[in-house]
């Protein structure tokens, strides 16, 4: 109980590789590692969408801000302030944290289950 066999017919332990993977690189990578391609395409492209939304709403004022005080300074028009939606960044934050935990949590129940029933096993 505990390993299984690979490739080669030697007993061994599953690798925690995946859980590092998925805790450090990328979330859904760990997944690949465990050759569960749909569940890491999913993990990965939920993340990116999420992160992709939080960094709009961070950098969209930034930019709006600078263009409005680079206007000013030319003189077209006075300068107006664009505040950052701090709503919007929470939410994107806590949904983006929330995915990334499910991943971590995907890939370790996972391993606890090939760890303890070998048919769960990369061969």
């Amino acid at each position: 109980m505990g390993t299984f066999e690979n490739i080669r017919g030697r007993e061994e332990k599953p690798s925690g590789l995946a859980i590092l993977l998925s805790a450090v690189v990328f979330p859904g990578a760990g997944q690949y590692m465990q050759k569960r391609l749909v569940a890491g395409t999913f993990y990965a492209a939920v993340f990116l969408f999420c992160v992709v939304f939080l960094f709009k709403e961070l950098f969209t004022p930034i930019f709006l801000n600078l263009r409005a005080l680079e206007k000013s300074v030319v003189g077209a028009q006075p300068a107006v302030y664009y505040p950052a939606s701090w709503q919007k960044i929470l939410l994107w934050t806590a949904v983006s944290l929330f995915v990334y935990l499910a991943n971590l949590l995907d890939v370790f129940v996972f391993y606890r289950k090939r760890f303890k029933n070998p048919k769960y096993s990369r061969s």
